[in-house]
């Protein structure tokens, strides 16, 4: 997975230390930030490891949930990231990177787009659905 790719990710390790109970052993911590948002998850090290759930209180940022599994602090295997205008998805990451097959939903929970990301971008045939009916297909490469 290219390093430079968007991702998601909100939270560093050091964004979130000064909160964090460290231990060698996977513990389930509640963390409440000076903003509101809030990370409810477990850690290992000081890391997100394991399923996590965070909630943004930040209205500059467009994400306002996150959900899914961690590996040493970065999302890994499926996951779903909730928007601001209330549209959501849900797809598969590597390294905390949008990477593999991905759905999008509008904000009354109707499907708009099926198909693979790789390195944060699609990639390959992908599906537009239009509202009123219809879809465009193609390739995105």
């Amino acid at each position: 997975v290219d390093k430079n790719a968007e991702s998601f990710e909100v939270f560093t390790a050091a964004d979130l230390e000064d909160h964090v109970k460290i231990s060698a052993q996977q513990t389930y911590q509640e963390i409440e930030l000076k903003d509101w948002s809030k990370v409810n998850g477990y850690f290992v090290n000081g890391v997100r490891h394991g399923y996590c759930d965070i909630n943004l209180e930040d209205h500059k940022s467009s994400v306002v949930r996150i959900r899914g599994e961690y590996v040493d602090g970065l999302l890994e295997g499926k996951g779903k990231i909730n928007f601001n205008d209330r549209c959501w998805l849900e797809g598969y990451f590597k390294n905390g990177i949008l990477h593999g097959f991905t759905r999008k939903f509008d904000k009354k929970g109707r499907l708009t787009f099926v198909g693979n990301y790789q390195n944060g971008k699609p990639f390959g045939v992908c599906w537009t659905i239009k509202r009123g009916g219809g879809c465009v297909v193609g390739r995105v490469n």
